[in-house]
């Protein structure tokens, strides 16, 4: 008989068997430890992830700080010449009008805005509202009379609005663009709204789809030389300044400005005399900004806020279907086709001497001569049936337009080749509306007087 507890006879001592709740005592202790781990590891993320919010709400409330302290520097600047405010509106507020039909917005103002003030509302989709501020409120139930340079609630008279989009922009500033004949002036209120809160909302799809937007329906102003220099059609040749990219300085970008005082912020070291502001649509800044070695644009780059629009993105923007509904005629100009080279279009050759009385010139040494030049040239370069080509201008009497007249020496019976392929290569720097003519050397009686004191574009 064995007895427990006692030892064997070879004096060792007998094991004491576990029970079940011991096995269950180590169990949960196993449990109960790696819950614990569990516990610690979550709480050190939590910690983690409570320390990255704090980091980028350090970040966020310091961004907000710059782009109030810049705005606001702006603004004030702009309300030199008359008061100025705007706001961007980031969302529709849950909370009771005081007016019957009021409609409550909130956002940050820029400037100084006042209670029964009249302001315009530049929507997403393009349209101007004016309206009236109802009531304004910096926080639930506080009313004030006016507020300057900070987040608050509008009210504005809803009579003849259903709602107010998110990104729209408030401002008591109307939407103008230059006078004809006169100097050019320009205001983009809503361009300029959204401008200012760009660091905010820039990784926003909904903010920066409507800010490129707002870009290609806009004007902008751009500082120009004017040449002393006339071109041959009577008119003086004008020079677009560029400025090099600081981060990339083989980049340069056409800097332009919303609004007189942007521009403004740019002549500090630069003589009044020397400079004349001139006003440019979409379209054409997006031509001139993608020539002779530009890389695209930038808007305000003096301030309030920069930003920068690459060739690519111009590019998108000029093949996007919007586009085409904006400018049917810009569209259709660039569209596969118009202007090729044939009977009766751009590029065709010019009609012989004596079937029309034309003058002939020599081309302005400018951006669009030196491109297309260039371009030619290395096209000549790899045909091997052209000579020599050189490039005139065309003014043919009561007409006011002026074409290139390309006058090309090539392999009798592959004229009309040459000819396409020549406007092929000029046809990407051409400005709007200029036409490419071509004549045969063997047809043009002045060519040996002519370029016998001008150098030929190309020459084998």
């Amino acid at each position: 008989m064995a007895f427990w507890n006692k030892k064997k006879n070879n004096d060792e001592e007998v094991k004491k068997p576990s029970t079940l709740s011991e096995e269950l005592s180590d169990e949960m202790r196993a449990i109960t430890e790696a819950m614990e781990e569990a516990q610690s590891e979550k709480e050190a993320k939590a910690e983690e992830r409570a320390r990255e919010n704090e980091r980028m709400l350090k970040e966020r409330e310091a961004l907000d700080r710059r782009t109030l302290e810049t705005a606001a520097g702006y603004v004030k600047t702009a309300s030199e010449s008359g008061s100025a405010f705007f706001m961007l509106i980031t969302g529709p507020v849950d909370l009771e009008p005081v007016t019957d039909q009021g409609l409550l917005v909130e956002g940050t103002v820029y400037g100084d805005v006042s209670k029964g003030e009249d302001v315009y509302l530049y929507t997403p989709d393009n349209k101007t509202v004016k309206t009236k501020v109802e009531d304004i409120r910096t926080e639930p139930g506080v009313h004030e009379e006016k507020v300057s340079n900070r987040q608050c609630i509008l009210e504005l008279a809803g009579k003849d609005i259903d709602e107010v989009q998110k990104y729209t922009v408030i401002s008591n500033k109307e939407y103008a663009l230059p006078a004809e004949g006169k100097t050019a002036t320009i205001a983009n209120p809503r361009l300029l709204g959204l401008s200012l809160d760009f660091n905010r909302f820039v990784k926003d799809n909904e903010y920066f789809s409507t800010l490129v937007n707002a870009i290609v329906r806009s004007n902008f102003l751009t500082n120009a030389k004017m040449d002393q220099m006339k071109s041959p059609d009577g008119k003086a040749r004008i020079g677009l300044m560029s400025l090099s990219d600081p981060d990339n300085p083989g980049k340069r970008y056409i800097p332009v400005f919303t609004d007189d005082v942007s521009i403004n912020m740019s002549r500090d070291d630069m003589k009044e005399s020397d400079l004349q502001k001139l006003s440019l649509s979409f379209p054409q800044l997006a031509r001139f900004s993608t020539m002779n070695g530009n890389s695209g644009f930038v808007i305000n780059p003096f301030g309030p806020v920069s930003i920068k629009v690459p060739e690519d993105l111009i590019k998108d923007i000029l093949n996007n279907p919007v586009f085409a509904k904006i400018f049917p005629e810009e569209a259709s100009r660039k569209a596969p086709g118009r202007n090729v080279p044939g009977p009766g279009g751009s590029g065709a050759p010019a009609p012989g001497p004596g079937q029309i009385q034309v003058a002939i010139g020599i081309p302005a040494d400018d951006d669009e001569f030196r491109a297309v030049s260039s371009s030619v040239a290395k096209y000549c370069a790899g045909n091997p049936h052209i000579h020599r080509v050189g490039i005139v201008m065309k003014m043919v009497k009561g007409r006011k337009d002026v074409a290139f007249l390309g006058i090309v020496d090539c392999d009798k019976g592959r004229e009309n080749d040459c000819f396409r392929g020549i406007f092929a290569a000029a046809k990407p720097h051409l400005i709007k509306d200029r036409k490419l003519e071509f004549m045969k050397y063997a047809d043009a009686p002045f060519a040996d007087d002519y370029f016998s004191k001008q150098e030929w574009v190309y020459k084998e």
